[in-house]
C-alpha cells in the first residue's frame, strides 16, 4: 500500500483505501467501509468481517487473523507469509481491512 492509498499486487494497482476506511475498486466503486465501531461493511450495509485498532480480525467471540509485534500477519497462532516492514502498528487494522476486503471480494 502506498502513502497515498492505493493498494497493489506485484506491481498492479488493485484498489484504494482511503483515510476514513473506506476501500474502492479499481474504477471507484466502493467495495467496503469500515465503520466507527470497527466493522468492516460491504457497500450494501452488510457485516464482513471485524477489526479493531491492532489490526486483530474476529468474527465477534473469536479471534482468526492478528498481526505479532514482528510484523508477521497470523492465521490463528500459524504464519501467513505476510509481513509488515517496517513494522508499522498504526497501520495494522488498515492492512487488515485490505487483507479483509481482498478475501472476502
Amino acid at each position: 500500500m502506498s502513502k497515498n492509498g492505493l493498494v497493489t499486487v506485484r506491481d498492479q494497482v488493485v484498489g484504494a483505501i482511503k483515510v476514513n476506511g473506506t476501500i474502492y475498486n479499481t474504477n471507484g466503486g466502493l467495495l467496503a467501509t469500515l465503520t466507527s465501531t470497527n466493522i468492516l461493511i460491504d457497500k450494501e450495509g452488510n457485516k464482513i468481517i471485524e477489526v479493531d485498532e491492532e489490526g486483530t480480525i474476529s468474527d465477534g467471540p473469536g479471534i482468526i487473523m492478528q498481526w505479532n509485534d514482528e510484523g508477521e500477519f497470523l492465521d490463528k497462532n500459524s504464519k501467513t507469509g505476510m509481513q509488515m516492514v517496517p513494522v508499522d502498528e498504526d497501520s495494522f487494522q488498515t492492512a487488515s481491512c485490505i487483507i479483509a476486503g481482498y478475501l472476502a471480494f
